[in-house]
């Protein structure tokens, strides 16, 4: 294995270079990625970590290459196929310790680096000061300097593994509630407040790091301020704020499958006008083949979108973080205490927001009624497998319902569905009057194409019509969807993880401290 020199490719090479190639299991792109593999032209590949990916992915694009090329995934939460996974960037927000977030990222990165992998689009350093339900989860709160102090430990323990990470969404501002996948977001935020605000994570992380902050990941957001006509993505004003910083390491896009630049330029311009504008390596749309995006590409080049000397800067960026994946992890094995570092995450998030005076816990000698969300029932078809990839593999009603009357033996449990049928909704009401109390376990979280998520109408109303009467909310996901809930004498926040769902009970029972602050600016009522 040996890192290319730029001045030893040929135009077409370099072309290749600047792509990540997505869903190379189907035989035509694994055809075409493995030619472009052994002819020094493609800089990397996406293997989602799932079953298979190994033998599918992985294995067929490391057997093809002699140079370091880039094996890359999302693994926001930990490395998918391992058992040391946590609740979401939110829970190292909750914890605010950079030791955790460095351990955590050590943790997922001599994982991955065993695997094969040495580029990670990861962490995501948005700022969630309001209401965002698809970035809330993802993200590590509300404050410049909460998320910096976190990015950096993140990114230094990605850098000292060997793995290029990927700061994302540059420039990680949002006006309102925007789902890229479906639309393009717009901002109307001044270049000053760009600066002093939304780009301090990236600044700071760049000041502690300096050449060690290897990789940026571009949102397709629209600066009106900026560029009032091109998103990020294509925006060269844009993209000279990211250099402006200091920042001389690899930009990415993110996902040209989304309708937020598609809509706008068409998969034939989008490749061309991305790197013109100053990205260095493309996450292409996974609907075209491989051979359309480079083919795209490379015609870009020789119409004059870009010219040679911009293609040499991107191309020197792509081999340059190339190499500096050959450094091997220090530690090669995962230890007991790392183990313990990602148990003390996933218990430790959970934080408690009560009036004054009150604890988290509540009588356990009461007979309690526990109302638990469940899922809503899809039949068959793509709504259901969509919706269980997510939220479903941690929550389970029945379980959750037994572990609250196991600490809790004078109560009773009931579920109901997010979207409550009426006869449903009246078998609660009448059974919560036979009870002193009511808990009610709840929960949200968005996936893509869902565009916005909380709780939904007729569960916010019911907790309305029962305020009177409730002890608590267990909430676990999106915290602000907490902020349309009328005012509550205490709330527990937990995040999706098992080892924080067995946890939210002891906390209720007054078994165990909610050691967690809200990383996030949430307006409860």
């Amino acid at each position: 294995m040996k890192p290319l020199r730029v001045e030893d490719l040929t135009v077409e090479q370099k072309i290749g270079q600047l792509i990540v190639a997505r869903k190379i299991h189907d035989k035509e792109n694994l055809d075409f990625a493995l030619g472009l593999i052994r002819d020094h032209a493609l800089g990397g590949v996406q293997a989602p970590p799932r079953d298979g990916i190994q033998q599918d992915t992985i294995d067929p694009a490391l057997n093809a290459a002699d140079y370091p090329i880039f094996i890359a995934a999302d693994m926001e939460r930990g490395y998918q196929l391992g058992d040391l996974q946590i609740a979401g960037n939110i829970a190292l927000g909750a914890l605010d310790e950079p030791q955790a977030a460095y351990d955590f990222a050590k943790v997922t990165a001599i994982q991955a680096k065993q695997r094969g992998y040495n580029m990670i689009w990861s962490p995501d350093i948005d700022m969630v000061p309001h209401d965002m339900p698809l970035r809330t989860l993802r993200a590590m709160g509300s404050s410049k300097e909460l998320v910096a102090r976190l990015g950096i430990a993140y990114m230094r323990a990605f850098a000292d593994c060997g793995i290029v990470g990927t700061a994302k969404h540059f420039p990680s501002i949002f006006d309102k509630v925007v789902d890229t996948h479906m639309m393009e977001p717009t901002s109307y935020h001044t270049k000053e407040e760009l600066m002093n605000e939304c780009l301090y994570p990236y600044r700071e992380i760049l000041r502690a790091l300096g050449p060690d902050m290897m990789g940026v990941m571009t949102s397709h957001t629209r600066l009106i301020n900026i560029d009032p006509d091109h998103p990020v993505t294509v925006s060269k004003k844009c993209m000279a704020l990211l250099r402006e910083i200091g920042f001389d390491g690899l930009a990415i896009t993110d996902s040209l499958a989304m309708m937020g630049i598609i809509q706008k330029y068409g998969d034939e311009v989008i490749p061309g006008l991305a790197i013109a504008a100053g990205h260095d390596m493309l996450c292409p749309n996974y609907r075209l083949t491989l051979k359309q995006t480079y083919t795209y590409l490379l015609n870009a080049y020789r119409s004059g979108v870009f010219d040679e000397q911009r293609l040499n800067e991107a191309c020197s960026r792509v081999l340059r973080a190339q190499a500096k994946t050959m450094k091997q992890p220090e530690q090669k094995e995962i230890t007991a205490h790392d183990r313990a570092m990602i148990d003390h995450i996933n218990r430790d998030c959970i934080c408690a927001i009560t009036e004054p005076g009150l604890t988290a816990a509540i009588d356990r000698n009461k007979n309690h009624l526990f109302i638990i969300l469940k899922n809503n029932i899809y039949e068959e078809g793509e709504a259901k497998a969509n919706y269980e990839i997510g939220f479903s593999k941690v929550w389970n009603p029945k379980k959750l319902g037994e572990q609250f009357i196991a600490k809790f033996p004078n109560s009773s449990a009931v579920y109901l569905c997010e979207f409550p049928h009426r006869d449903q909704i009246e078998r609660v009401c009448a059974e919560a009057a036979y009870h002193e109390d009511v808990v009610f376990v709840t929960f949200c979280e968005p996936n893509a194409y869902q565009g916005t998520d909380g709780l939904t109408e007729r569960i916010r109303y019911l907790i309305e019509s029962m305020a009177y009467h409730v002890a608590a909310i267990v909430h676990v996901g999106n915290p602000y969807a907490l902020q349309k809930v009328v005012h509550m004498p205490r709330i527990i926040f937990g995040y999706p993880h098992q080892t924080c769902m067995d946890a939210l009970p002891l906390v209720l029972a007054g078994e165990m401290e909610a050691a967690g602050k809200m990383p996030l600016n949430l307006q409860l009522p």
